[in-house]
């Protein structure tokens, strides 16, 4: 193996730490992104409860019904309900794309290794070759130090 096959390799490398560093910082940001749709979700789900649990108080106490209030609630559960589902696709979304991230990733710090490998193969070859090649030099010399 040359040096040439080597420098193609070292490039390789290079190439493949900046696309291994790049599927990082897409798998980071999308992870952020899908804990702030996550936060979304639950703040959108604790405000229907809380709504919910107003609505049940009132619908509860029998001996006052105030129709405004319960309008007012009704239209509040129902827009978060539809707050609610809306913020749960952008999380399902959001977790797609961070499963996607996470497996382009993978990918990348698996095609780096790889060149890794083949730059050690190669630097090994190299190495070998310049070990046989002094070995071939120092028999001749040996043998030229021999002969009278």
């Amino acid at each position: 193996m040359g040096h040439g096959r080597l420098r193609a390799y070292q490039v390789m490398l290079r190439l493949a730490k900046v696309r291994e560093v790049h599927a990082s910082l897409a798998l980071a940001e999308a992870s952020s992104e899908e804990l702030v749709r996550r936060t979304r979700c639950t703040e959108v789900a604790a405000a229907r409860d809380t709504v919910a649990a107003a609505s049940r108080a009132d619908a509860s106490d029998r001996s006052s019904i105030d129709i405004a209030r319960y309008e007012l609630l009704s239209d509040m559960d129902a827009t978060l309900a539809q707050r609610l589902q809306v913020a749960s696709h952008e999380l399902s979304l959001a977790e797609k794309l961070s499963q996607e991230c996470a497996s382009a990733s993978v990918i990348a710090r698996r095609y780096r290794e790889k060149m890794d490998g083949r730059v050690k193969e190669a630097v090994a070859a190299i190495e070998d070759k310049r070990s046989a090649d002094r070995q071939e030099e120092d028999v001749e010399l040996w043998l030229k130090g021999k002969t009278p």
